[in-house]
Parts: C-alpha cells; sequence; structure tokens
C-alpha cells in the first residue's frame, strides 16, 4: 500500500510539473535540452530550487529529464508500455512472469546506471519488479486487486 501511495504522489508531482508553464529557465538549460531532444512536444518545465524538470512527448513516450544549472542531466525518466522494452528484457520478463500483463514500465536513468520499474498484473494481483538490462529482476511489492 505504501509504494501505491508514493505512485500516486509522484503522479500528482507530474501533473504540477505539467500545471507550471511561466518558469524561467537558464539559457544553458534550454540550449543543452534543445540539442538533445529537438523534436520534443507538449514542452513544460519546473523550477526546483537548483535543478530544471522538463515533461514532454518524444516518439508518442512520456518523458521526463532533471537538469541541473549547467544543462548537465542528472536523470530521465521515460513511461511507456511493453513495445519499448529492450527486446533481452523483454523476453526476460515474459518467461518469468508467464501469464501476466505488463501495464506500464518507468525506465529511470542516470550516471548510476539505468532500471526499469515495470508494473505487471493477473487476474488477482498487481506486481512490481526492477529489472536492469542484463535481465537481472527482483518482485519489490504485490497487493491484491480491488474485487469491483
Amino acid at each position: 500500500m505504501k509504494k501505491l501511495v508514493i505512485v500516486l504522489v509522484a503522479g500528482l508531482l507530474s501533473i504540477q510539473l505539467m500545471a507550471n508553464t511561466n518558469t524561467d529557465i537558464n539559457e544553458k538549460v534550454k540550449a543543452s535540452f534543445k540539442a538533445t531532444f529537438p523534436n520534443a512536444q507538449s514542452v513544460k518545465w519546473h523550477e526546483n530550487g537548483n535543478t530544471f524538470t522538463v515533461s514532454f512527448i518524444r516518439n508518442s513516450i512520456d518523458h521526463r529529464v532533471e537538469y541541473d544549472t549547467e544543462g548537465n542531466i542528472i536523470q530521465t525518466t521515460r513511461f511507456y508500455g511493453e513495445q519499448n522494452l529492450p527486446a533481452y528484457l523483454l523476453a526476460q520478463v515474459k518467461k518469468r512472469f508467464e501469464g501476466k500483463k505488463i501495464h506500464i514500465v518507468t525506465e529511470l536513468s542516470s550516471d548510476a546506471g539505468m532500471e526499469f520499474h515495470i508494473t505487471l498484473h493477473d487476474a488477482k494481483k498487481w506486481y512490481l519488479v526492477k529489472a536492469y538490462a542484463n535481465g537481472m529482476m527482483e518482485v519489490y511489492d504485490q497487493f491484491k486487486k480491488q474485487k469491483s
């Protein structure tokens, strides 16, 4: 349940990011963003102390990118379906979680590496899985679906 609350809070923060469009963005950050993501659509900026977060759509994938004041990327987050998972990782997930459907993937990338948070479900439960490009994965939470 605690993980569900965290996911909901993250969703609410994303909505707030989209609502805040009057932020003055430093020119280094803007230039870095435009060079890296020239085809970004629905661009929304948010300033948070010494960092800037931009949310946008690119190739039908929802992105969040956090920059420092020098225009360096701190972290990227992408949200997508199973069709955008690397093929090797998708095969590993399908094999290990046979009979379960992938609901959404949250991909996190930073200088620490890349990880994938995959939400799966079956008729009775939701499963939260952390996975890595090498195929290693762990279920870090699961909870029963509510009956409707």
